[in-house]
């Protein structure tokens, strides 16, 4: 099968330099993957670690990284230079039907010891007010170790909302029997505790989520449609629309197999991209064609330094600052890679941020990851030597030719 994504250009790397000495081995996704915060709106991971390499695809899912290698820019990216932001998309999507369902579940839960707590104070009432006895107190721990576990089920009882042939077989039997006995439908538990906390994710939320999942990157008449393997669209296809199913295992094998694709074809164009550079390809030509015009104009000076035979020959030190400034130009435009924007922490990708004002700034400070930082430096200052050897060598040559007037 032929891979979704549009591969990027060959960057321009340093001498004897491999991206993927930087990184670390490659994994599967954890079970718990996109899990590790409930807060969707926080930026960054609470407690983002320190890296002393370049981040996974699975630290920069999780929101563990800062720009330029953030989940923002690596979106960005999917969209504007892989063309494959649908299966970002879809990860997302998928993670965020992974939390509803968490939240929903989390919120049964929370109803369930609002309920016990309530339930604790009303047999704690009403122990105080009668006569305590041997037997009344062996009866009411054996009360307390039954009410956790036959809350809800004495609830819906109560209620009229379980099965009318289970009500009326057990309910002259125990607590005990029924909780054995009684089958609890999962529509009756959400009329239950649709107006406790978090209710308002219902089954009908989750239903309605996993559809649109399938409809968005499934069916074949979506323009969404992602381009994975027949047999694990058939699964997903049988598991939600004949077996009604909306947990979040229905999408795992998609899931699974997007992640592997992205972090194999993708994410390290990403990091070639982002981390080993802070030029886009329009100021990178801006640069090519300045350059090319200082150094045409650093030659010309030469050669007419030269054929007038001007004196003294420390005038044609003047040659210096063409040479300077289109060796510098040009170079940045090799390396994609501007050192003095490096030691200022800018970048020139200012599609990754829009102003508030809609005035697009030229140059962005968002150089804040501190391994991609101090890589970045590193190859700056060998940019710089290079800068400097090669404006000396030509500075030089020019410079101590002897003079011929023509």
């Amino acid at each position: 099968m032929s891979s979704p994504f549009k591969p990027s250009a060959k960057q321009t790397l340093l001498p004897n330099s491999n991206i993927n000495n930087l990184l670390t081995d490659t994994h599967s996704i954890p079970s718990s993957f996109g899990l590790e915060s409930n807060h969707t709106t926080t930026p960054y991971h609470h407690e983002r670690p320190t890296l002393n390499r370049l981040p996974t695809l699975y630290e920069v899912l999780n929101r563990r990284t800062e720009p330029p290698v953030d989940l923002w820019s690596f979106y960005i990216y999917m969209r504007d230079y892989q063309n494959s932001v649908d299966y970002l998309d879809f990860w997302i999507d998928v993670i965020t039907h992974l939390r509803l369902c968490k939240d929903y579940v989390k919120g049964l839960r929370e109803s369930l010891l609002l309920s016990e707590k309530h339930k604790s104070s009303s047999d704690e009432k009403k122990r105080h007010t009668t006569t305590s006895s041997t037997d009344e107190g062996n009866g009411g721990a054996e009360q307390r170790a039954s009410v956790s576990s036959s809350l809800l089920l004495e609830a819906l009882l109560n209620e009229g909302f379980l099965d009318d042939k289970d009500n009326k077989r057990h309910k002259s039997g125990s607590i005990q029997e029924q909780r054995n006995s009684t089958r609890i439908l999962p529509e009756q538990l959400e009329r239950y505790t649709q107006n406790i906390k978090n209710g308002n994710i219902s089954r009908t939320t989750l239903k309605s989520s996993s559809r649109n999942i399938l409809n968005t990157y499934f069916q074949d008449s979506s323009p969404r449609k992602l381009q994975i393997p027949d047999r694990i669209i058939r699964k997903i296809k049988h598991d939600v629309e004949l077996q009604g199913r909306d947990d979040p295992e229905v999408f795992d094998d998609a899931r699974n197999y997007v992640y592997n694709l992205m972090e194999r074809e993708c994410f390290p164009f990403f990091l070639q991209k982002n981390a080993l550079h802070n030029l886009n390809n329009k100021s990178c030509l801006i640069r090519l064609i300045l350059g090319l015009f200082w150094i045409f104009a650093g030659f010309w000076i030469s050669y007419v330094l030269i054929f007038i035979n001007i004196k003294p020959k420390a005038i044609r030190a003047v040659i210096i600052v063409p040479f300077l400034i289109g060796v510098y130009l040009i170079l940045s435009f090799l390396y994609k890679l501007d050192p003095i924007m490096v030691f200022a922490k800018y970048s020139d990708n200012q599609e990754l941020y829009q102003p508030k004002n809609q005035k697009l700034k030229k140059w962005v400070r968002n150089l804040k990851e501190p391994f991609v930082l101090r890589l970045l430096k590193k190859r700056a200052l060998w940019v710089i030597f290079l800068v400097l050897i090669i404006t000396a060598i030509l500075s030089i040559l020019f410079g101590l030719v002897p003079g011929h007037r023509l």
